[in-house]
């Protein structure tokens, strides 16, 4: 909808410029009494349509099935996705012209209305062209640029996670050398997974579940009956993606800002609904009366880190939210696109 509003703007004010440019040629146009002499407003009004009679055909009928064409031609040979688009965009003219000249109520058409329609037609195709190759240029700088933010910030999370679960391990070496051995073996998967995953704009979800899992284990062999977790199964999160170490941090947050501080702790929940094109991951956990929602997202914290990156993978389509739905409870939810482009 955008591009076609551009291209009605684009026909508005290149009609009165292209029968300018027409004059200046000494091409005829009396023929369509366009006279400037003949009243400013009328002669604005009247060039403004034909510039619009033709940048809305032209658009509809070549801009948008030349480049349909192309993409449906991409596997084949170079030259027979050449020569598809070319037929594309000439039959595509062809008809623009027709279309065109049935708005004008030029029929026959005059000489002068060819010769016109011709400029109107490669300048039309020529800036629309243009404006395409530009806005194409400056969403791959912004791509490549968000993808860089991404990884620094993706990279400010592994070292967070890593070093934490070494305290965990130190925590857990004078009480039971077992399961602080069992726990450096859960650290190495760990790690190779988030060092795997560095490089990985997504990742499927059902991966971060298990990576909570992992860390979860870890945390339940330092804090024993004083914390219980819930995770979704795998038909829940099957064909979802997310942003990779997104899950893990939000319940490495629940569980230390908010089960480690009740003495009784408390259950650290993952939940995974779908609506439509949407779907979204809660992470609900037990928490100290008097916990604020607006204290989570400072700027060193883990929620403002995930914040950014889904803000960045999805291109504003993602969005994380704390909430306190009831009385000592605290509620992260994070709500994507099923099917990110």
């Amino acid at each position: 909808m955008k591009r076609l509003l551009s291209v009605v703007a684009v026909g508005l004010v290149g009609g009165p410029l292209i029968d300018l440019a027409l004059r200046a040629l000494n091409v005829p146009v009396d023929s369509r009494n366009l006279s400037v002499e003949a009243g400013t407003a009328t002669w604005l009004a009247r060039t403004a349509w034909t510039g619009l009679a033709y940048a809305v055909p032209f658009y509809v009928c070549c801009a948008l099935p030349a480049p349909w064409v192309r993409r449906r031609l991409n596997s084949t040979s170079a030259a027979v996705c050449f020569t598809g688009t070319t037929v594309a965009a000439l039959a595509g003219g062809v008809l623009a012209f027709l279309v065109a000249s049935v708005l004008l109520g030029h029929w026959p058409l005059p000489v002068a209305l060819g010769w016109e329609a011709l400029l109107v037609g490669v300048a039309m195709m020529a800036l629309v062209t243009t404006v395409s190759v530009w806005r194409r240029r400056v969403a791959e700088r912004a791509l490549v640029a968000a993808r860089a933010r991404s990884k620094v910030l993706q990279a400010q999370i592994n070292p967070h996670f890593f070093f934490n679960t070494l305290n965990t391990i130190a925590a857990l070496i004078p009480e039971d050398p077992q399961a602080a051995q069992d726990t450096i073996a859960r650290l190495a998967d760990m790690s190779r997974y988030a060092f795997s995953s560095a490089e990985r704009q997504r990742v499927p979800l059902a991966d971060e579940i298990q990576f909570a899992r992992a860390y979860l284990e870890i945390e339940h062999a330092r804090f024993g009956d004083r914390l219980h977790f819930e995770l979704p199964s795998a038909a829940d999160v099957d064909g979802l993606d997310l942003p990779p170490l997104t899950v893990q941090p939000l319940v490495e947050n629940a569980v230390r800002h908010g089960i480690a501080r009740r003495p009784e702790g408390g259950t650290v929940s993952v939940r995974v609904s779908r609506s439509g094109a949407r779907f979204s991951v809660v992470v609900e956990n037990d928490a100290e009366e008097g916990v604020a929602a607006e204290t989570f997202f400072q700027p060193s914290h883990a929620l403002t880190n995930i914040r950014d990156r889904l803000r960045l993978v999805y291109r504003g389509a993602a969005s994380i939210d704390v909430s306190i739905p009831r009385l000592h409870v605290v509620t992260v939810t994070i709500q994507a696109l099923t099917s990110p482009t």
